[in-house]
Order: C-alpha cells, then sequence, then structure tokens
C-alpha cells in the first residue's frame, strides 16, 4: 500500500511540475508575442509629445500612421486611434495626436497613452498562461466520465 501512495504521490508531482512549467512557456510566450516589455517600458518611462497624423488606412484596421520630432530626428509610427486622441474618423491628415516615446530609444512609440494598452496586454498573458490549466482540467473531466 505504501508503495502505491509513494508512486501516485511522485505521479502527481510530476504532473504539477509539468503544469507549472507549461503555464510558465505559455506565459513567456504571451509575453514576448504581444511585446508586452515594449509597453511596459512605454507605460513606465515613456514621455509623451505631439505628433501629426500623416496618413489614414480604413481598410487596415482603421491605422492611424503618424511622425513625431525628437531633437533633429523625425521617426515614425502606426497604430490606432484612440488611447487619448480622436476616433479614427474624427483624425485628418495634419491632425496633432499624442504620441508616447521612449527616451532611451526615440523610435520605439505609442500613440496615445500605453497604460491601457499595457492592461489589455497584461489580461492577454494572464489568459494565454491559463492555457494549460484549462487543458488540464478538461482532460480530468474526460478522464472522470470515461471512468
Amino acid at each position: 500500500m505504501g508503495g502505491f501512495l509513494e508512486q501516485r504521490r511522485t505521479k502527481n508531482m510530476l504532473y504539477t511540475a509539468i503544469w507549472l512549467l507549461s503555464s510558465a512557456g505559455f506565459a513567456a510566450f504571451g509575453i514576448t508575442y504581444l511585446h508586452v516589455p515594449k509597453f511596459y517600458r512605454l507605460a513606465k518611462d515613456g514621455m509623451s509629445i505631439e505628433g501629426w497624423v500623416v496618413a489614414k488606412e480604413p481598410l487596415n484596421h482603421q491605422t492611424v500612421r503618424y511622425s513625431y520630432v525628437i531633437g533633429t530626428q523625425t521617426n515614425h509610427g502606426a497604430g490606432n486611434a484612440g488611447n487619448g486622441n480622436p476616433p479614427f474618423d474624427q483624425l485628418n491628415i495634419g491632425d496633432p495626436v499624442r504620441v508616447s516615446f521612449n527616451p532611451n530609444s526615440p523610435s520605439e512609440s505609442y500613440l496615445g497613452d500605453p497604460t491601457s494598452e499595457l492592461s489589455s496586454l497584461t489580461r492577454g498573458v494572464i489568459l494565454i498562461a491559463l492555457f494549460p490549466t484549462v487543458v488540464v482540467f478538461a482532460y480530468s473531466i474526460q478522464r472522470r466520465k470515461k471512468r
């Protein structure tokens, strides 16, 4: 009997380790894929500057292309309206927009306030990290139904 319990405990520890490692792996994938470090830097250390709309692409997910100047360098970016800027339909080429940029890497920017985007991406990473939990839960329910 003791051998059975020890064997089961070892098996459970192995499953727990696999679950934790896969959750951590999925979280790392989510952080990388969703560019969370960029938005963390922009939210934490970013500076706000006035840029201007240079193009609107209504058929490309309503993308707004913008430019902004740091010193003598003109930088360009693309993003979506809102987040402290007017909605897409209210923006025109040449209109001023709020741009957040990384002072340590001025070409790294975001159209608007990056804190709301960071919050959204963080929720996305949490959902991605929960994927192994959902799989394990579904698998355990399926196994119990077969018994």
